[in-house]
């Protein structure tokens, strides 16, 4: 079971006016003493106060956030094991509460997946502000150890030249093994060495098993190339989602890349893909 809980305020502070949950029969003091809440698999929450006690139901697997939701102290120091995925939604940056997010997943023992969705829709914000920075995202992965597949997502890829977000180096993160990227993203967020794009070695996790290129539109052929079984050991599959099918007209005239990665164990596999739709 899901719920959804979009703009509901003060999710559980029974000192706050009635959310409209009782426009379906459902008053909010009641809500903790519903027994199928004990089955609850996801939880998401747009904007309001929830408290903690909604993050450790039993069978909790994946918890949406948006950038509004204020998530009240922990009752203790014990880690909570059953959330595994936590998806982050926000329009900028600034408006996202990096300390209460680090305070969450330094509790989350056993988180798996990170997926960091940008929610701007038009060239107005994406030119003025970030969604996820650089040191944003070195924060989440610090406080979240044990995450293995970190994903980028966004509702508008249209305008990605301008950039919802910057990456400076994933190397570090050793855990990752899963990565969804924008290929704008991929070939201009992260660092660059004399107007050039770093080489895969020095951005990309060592122990990358899977990455996975939205966007695509060929052009990373030409960087997929250098990866390399010596560098990334693990590395097994890449998969570029296009929003057009004319990449893979590109990869086509770049058999050479194609063949330089088959040559080294490494699977290819290009498809069309609607943006609109979010990676699971």
């Amino acid at each position: 079971m899901d719920i959804n809980a979009a703009r509901h305020h003060d999710f559980l502070n029974w000192a706050q006016p009635p959310s409209h949950l009782e426009a379906c029969g459902i008053s909010t003091p009641d809500i903790p003493f519903v027994p199928a809440f004990a089955n609850l698999r996801h939880l998401k929450f747009e904007e309001g106060n929830i408290e903690w006690a909604l993050i450790t139901l039993p069978n909790l697997r994946h918890l949406t956030l948006g950038e509004r939701v204020m998530i009240g102290p922990p009752q203790n120091d014990t880690s909570i094991s059953s959330v595994d995925f936590v998806t982050i939604e926000a329009y900028y940056e600034p408006s996202i509460n990096r300390h209460m997010l680090c305070r969450l997943f330094s509790h989350l023992s056993k988180l798996r997946k990170l997926e960091l969705h940008s929610l701007q829709r038009s060239r107005s914000l994406a030119g003025a502000w970030e969604t996820f920075s650089n040191p944003v995202i070195n924060n989440f992965l610090h406080v979240a150890p044990s995450a293995e597949e970190l994903l980028f997502t966004f509702c508008n890829e249209r305008f990605l030249e301008l950039g919802p977000i910057h990456i400076k180096d994933l190397a570090p993160y050793t855990k990752i093994r899963k990565l969804l990227i924008t290929e704008y993203a991929l070939l201009f967020g992260f660092k660059m060495a004399a107007n050039a794009v770093a080489a895969p070695v020095d951005l990309l996790p060592p122990n990358l098993e899977k990455p996975i290129v939205t966007s695509a539109t060929g052009t990373v052929l030409s960087w997929l190339h250098k990866l390399d079984k010596a560098d990334f050991p693990a590395l097994q599959h890449v998969e570029l989602q296009a929003v057009s099918k004319g990449v893979l007209i590109q990869v086509a005239k770049d058999m050479n890349a194609v063949q330089m990665l088959c040559a080294k164990g490494i699977e290819l596999s290009v498809s069309s893909f609607d943006y609109t739709k979010r990676y699971r």
